[in-house]
């Protein structure tokens, strides 16, 4: 998993690519952000994306 910070809340959250579902061309794909729900970046995939929060522990 990748971890990323949200350009538009600020927050860290992770992110993994899911692959070999259907076989189709690589396209640009958004990675969401679990928090404010916006885009917070694309990147080319022959997948999709799921975030997650990143919960912190004390």
């Amino acid at each position: 998993m990748e971890k990323i910070v949200c350009p538009h809340c600020g927050k860290k959250f992770r992110y993994e690519e899911i692959t070999n579902i259907v076989s189709h061309a690589d396209k640009e794909m958004a990675i969401v952000c679990p928090y404010c729900d916006l885009i917070a970046e694309k990147k080319v995939s022959h997948g999709y994306f799921v975030s997650t929060k990143i919960i912190e522990q004390n």
